[in-house]
């Protein structure tokens, strides 16, 4: 068995293994870097009160942290609310830009009410010569409508009420039912008057519109209808927000009438996309 002498390291001896007992283990973790104070020299300046009184300097401080929180929440109230609306299609659309700083946004999927009115008005009062189509309204939770065709005055014309429902895949009209108030009459036959018509469920689909199809002449009519069987909801079309690449698989699911509330880190920026048509989003920044 090797025995080791102790061995004195001095200067300039090195001991394998060994440590000279005179060194410092680590003298960079025993003595930080040396902290140097430089001496700042400000001007002095006395504020003065309104009715020219030297203000003390616990006033004086009262007084800048007054006017800084007035001049914080002037700020806070320029960015509190700022509305938009984006449109968003069926491929990804940018609704949040990168921000350098962390902001909070409200973001609302607007939607239509189905049978909110029981009313519809699909041509006011007025005098036409030529084929025209109404506005199309939204009758998914409808069961029925009843039309009624108000005639004050016709010259030689002959007029053809039809309903037509739209294509949910393209957003094309087609004609479902033709000449709701049977054949093809001429209003100047059918003497001035009101008629009545009684439609569903066929047409009433989830978007409806009415076409007065004229070719000889011009008549002076209306066309109202009647909702029946209806429940009022919201109908619309469902948001997905994400990443660039968001799809209707991965993206976050805003759904028709909802409000949610995203609180997003700086440098983040949002997509949105819909499965169909087109949704105008409204985002209200917070901040």
């Amino acid at each position: 068995m090797a025995i080791i002498s102790p061995v004195r390291a001095g200067a300039g001896i090195a001991v394998p293994g060994l440590l000279p007992v005179s060194r410092v283990a680590q003298p960079d973790l025993q003595h930080g870097p040396e902290e140097i104070l430089d001496v700042r020299y400000y001007q002095d300046f006395l504020a003065y009160s309104r009715k020219k009184i030297p203000l003390s300097f616990e006033q004086m401080i009262r007084q800048i942290m007054f006017h800084t929180e007035i001049e914080v929440m002037l700020k806070t109230l320029g960015l509190a609310f700022v509305p938009r609306v984006v449109t968003v299609g069926t491929t990804p659309t940018l609704i949040i830009e990168r921000s350098k700083f962390p902001r909070g946004y409200i973001f609302i999927n607007p939607a239509e009410v189905s049978g909110d009115d029981p009313l519809i008005t699909f041509f006011p009062s007025a005098n036409r010569a030529v084929s025209v189509d109404s506005p199309a309204f939204n009758v998914q939770a409808v069961d029925t409508i009843r039309f009624f065709l108000d005639v004050t005055a016709a010259v030689g014309s002959d007029l053809r009420i039809d309903i037509q429902t739209r294509d949910p895949l393209t957003g094309k009209f087609a004609t479902a039912l033709s000449s709701i108030f049977g054949g093809t009459p001429a209003v100047a036959s059918m003497t001035v008057g009101t008629y009545y018509a009684a439609v569903g469920p066929t047409g009433i689909d989830h978007t409806v519109r009415a076409r007065a199809a004229m070719t000889i002449g011009n008549a002076t009519f209306s066309l109202s209808g009647w909702v029946k069987g209806n429940i009022t909801q919201y109908t619309g079309t469902t948001v997905f927000i994400g990443p660039r690449d968001v799809n209707t698989t991965i993206g976050y699911p805003l759904l028709p009438a909802q409000k949610e509330a995203f609180w997003l880190l700086d440098n983040v920026e949002l997509f949105a996309i819909v499965p169909r048509d087109t949704v105008d989003l409204k985002i209200i920044q917070l901040q």
